[in-house]
């Protein structure tokens, strides 16, 4: 009986391709290839990097030959040179490339930033590698200061802390750049993911994401925003027009407003809208928004209209909480002249209590009907003088059950 053996390959160690041959392999060959290989595995092949390699020409590392990278190895690529990746890359999460060079990854697994670095441009270079697939980040904080600029099929995954409230936990990107620029850009992106990050906004004139916008002609479809909190930002999600963008967990803290939509179908669960300076959720002519068990406190306006919605727009709560509003849960914005009309709220076993100016602001609806529905809510009397203000008379109200509640001017 003939014993297996296994034979360990380093085949690349401090080697330098510069118009040679690699392992004794002809120099137009289009693969990397070693010299010999693992008995144990028959035609398998890999190659370990632990040291310095510098690569000075195009080249393929092929999807049957595994990449083995240890400390202190680093793969250099010299500018104006491409590395393909096609096969599996087996390493930590801490840096193994460098260099001016393009990489280009195919094999369709997850891609650590720290391969790049630890920054805002190891996160674009990382995005920048792949076609699609998840760019995984580690639990501590990066320094963006520039956009970075998303891709359709990426998944942008970080790793939240319990500490939900703290800016200095889990996964963060602070961004430090232009003001008027998005920390995440999106825009033309139709499939993308981003979760489990906190965005840490230079002030209210940042955005923090945008995934569409007007005049795009390209749109965001089955998009998913998830477990993230956005700090101090312009927008916290500004998207634009896009379809079928899906929250899920995002917390808007301290933003000037927190979601805002164009022409938006999008779903929003277990989210929360808390201190936005102007807005907690901003629509403009959206035919269709679900928010479900989401939150909105210490706003100043919960949900404010910036212009006429499209005909039959409905907007659904369902389970919702509404506190602490300075202004008025609805309101339309004041920069708008136009009379806005021609929609339906519908709010089911929402919990309604403390407002500012008024329960609900209709002035400046009244070219069409519009209606409101309250279906078993719990609402707390205001401490305003008006219940829900409708000066010219445009929106029917319904109460099932009826609570006594009154509309009035």
């Amino acid at each position: 009986m003939v014993s297996k053996i296994r034979i360990v390959v380093v085949v690349l160690m401090l080697c330098v391709l510069n118009n040679m041959a690699l392992c004794g392999l002809d120099e137009n060959s289009e693969a990397v290839k070693p010299n010999l290989l693992s008995e144990e595995r028959g035609t398998a092949k890999m190659f370990i990097v632990d040291q310095e390699f510098v690569i000075n020409k195009d080249t393929i590392i092929d999807s049957q030959n595994p990449l083995f990278v240890y400390p202190p190895g680093i793969i250099k690529v010299s500018k104006g040179v491409t590395l393909t990746i096609e096969g599996i890359i087996q390493s930590g999460p801490y840096k193994i490339f460098e260099g001016e060079g393009n990489i280009i990854i195919k094999n369709r697994n997850d891609i650590y930033v720290d391969w790049w670095g630890e920054d805002g441009t190891a996160i674009q270079k990382a995005i920048n590698s792949v076609d699609s697939g998840r760019i995984l980040l580690l639990e501590k904080q990066y320094d963006i200061q520039k956009s970075i600029k998303g891709k359709r099929g990426v998944i942008i995954q970080g790793k939240q802390s319990h500490e939900l409230w703290t800016e200095d936990t889990g996964t963060v990107l602070n961004y430090t750049g232009k003001e008027n620029e998005p920390v995440l850009d999106f825009r033309g992106a139709r499939i993308f993911g981003v979760r489990d990050l906190k965005i840490l906004g230079r002030d209210i004139a940042s955005h923090g994401i945008i995934t569409g916008h007007r005049g795009i002609e390209t749109r965001a479809k089955n998009s998913t925003i998830e477990n993230l909190v956005i700090f101090n930002c312009g927008v916290g999600v500004d998207m634009g027009e896009t379809d079928d963008v899906f929250l899920t967990k995002v917390v808007f803290l301290h933003c000037n407003v927190g979601l805002r939509g164009t022409h938006t179908h999008v779903g929003v669960y277990d989210c929360s809208f808390i201190h936005s300076k102007r807005a907690g959720v901003e629509i403009a002519t959206s035919s269709k928004g679900a928010f479900y068990r989401c939150l909105w406190t210490e706003n100043n306006v919960d949900i404010m209209l910036t212009c006429n919605p499209h005909p039959g727009s409905v907007y659904a709560f369902r389970d919702c909480w509404f506190e602490n509003c300075k202004d008025s849960i609805i309101k339309k914005a004041p920069e708008i002249k136009d009379e806005i009309g021609l929609l339906t709220w519908v709010f089911d076993e929402c919990h309604m209590h403390s407002f500012g100016k008024s329960f609900m602001d209709f002035s400046g609806f009244g070219k069409y009907q519009s209606r409101v529905v309250f279906n078993n809510c719990q609402i707390c009397p205001t401490t305003s003088s008006w219940d829900i203000y409708d000066p010219n008379g445009a929106v029917e109200v319904v109460y099932n059950p009826d609570n006594g509640l009154k509309k009035t001017k």
